[in-house]
């Protein structure tokens, strides 16, 4: 199970080692399928940190966002490796699907996840990930009745009852 760049990653350890995945819920996970993009990298050299207003547009912009709690989530966000933010932009290959293996998402149970106010991991993106994959993208809103969520749906109001449907579709794999 992973949320965001974890969602990404525990793809990229299912395409190595296929045989010791059962199943992947994959929570508003990052694109692996990032389109060519104008984004400048980061350097190299310096963490990437995640300032006040990145943090209320990209993570606290849904209504269900708990902002009386928003000084104590920010203050829980570290510097992150500049490797990561580059993969997750698409300036290196690091997260990008290995073609030559989609074979292993008709093997493995998937459950992709996502919400319709992500500005993080926008719908179209996630939506080209999930089609090359094979796989069908789960909708919080359309498909699940739960709409107003956005990347950080993990924490937001209404988390408990996603979660709940997230174990029953693990209890039935």
């Amino acid at each position: 199970m992973g949320h965001s760049i974890g969602g990404a990653l525990s793809f990229k350890v299912a395409e190595r080692r296929p045989d010791l995945v059962r199943a992947i819920v994959a929570l508003a996970p990052a694109s692996m399928e990032v389109p060519s993009t104008t984004v400048p990298a980061a350097a190299p050299d310096k963490p990437v940190i995640v300032t006040r207003e990145v943090a209320l547009q990209r993570f606290a912009n849904s209504d269900l966002f708990p902002k009386h709690s928003f000084e104590n989530y920010f203050s829980s966000l570290v510097p992150y490796s500049p490797r990561i933010r580059n993969a997750a932009v698409g300036v290196n290959d690091d997260l990008k699907l290995d073609r030559s293996r989609l074979e292993i998402w008709k093997r493995i149970p998937v459950l992709f996840l996502v919400a319709e106010e992500d500005r993080t991991v926008p719908n179209a993106l996630s939506e080209q990930t999930a089609k090359v994959m094979g796989l069908q993208q789960v909708t919080l809103g359309r498909d699940w009745g739960m709409p107003g969520h956005a990347h950080l749906f993990i924490i937001e109001r209404g988390n408990d009852a996603i979660a709940d449907k997230v174990q029953k579709w693990i209890a039935s794999k």
